[in-house]
């Protein structure tokens, strides 16, 4: 059973300017470096605990989820880092597009 999971997250994302197929080139849209003491309106926390250090999301409980409040436009390309806590056997470091903060997730594409 996953108990904890940190990630360290460096939350970037890219929108895809479709305007000549031939030479599209994702741009920066939103990226998030956590480099405050306050998770921030940009962040709900859905479900578990979650807290900022040294430039990094930590989120801690069984089904931890964090979404963010901020809407994209679609075709996007989303990047993160994140580690499992070596203490606890690795469980889910996943990503979504389409989240809420009423049911978490949209589109999950799960690793783990």
């Amino acid at each position: 059973m996953c108990i904890r999971v940190f990630l360290i997250v460096s939350a970037i994302l890219g929108a895809l300017n479709t305007s000549d197929a031939q030479t599209a080139e994702w741009q920066l849209v939103w990226t998030d470096t956590f480099d405050r003491s306050e998770i921030g309106r940009d962040w709900h926390l859905v479900k578990g605990e979650a807290r900022l250090k040294d430039g990094k999301l930590f989120l801690k409980g069984a089904g931890a989820t964090i979404v963010t409040t901020l809407s994209f436009k679609p075709d996007v390309r989303i990047e993160f880092d994140a580690l499992a806590d070596p203490s606890v056997p690795p469980c889910d470091l996943s990503a979504t597009i389409g989240a809420s903060e009423e049911f978490g997730y949209g589109y999950l594409f799960a690793f783990g």
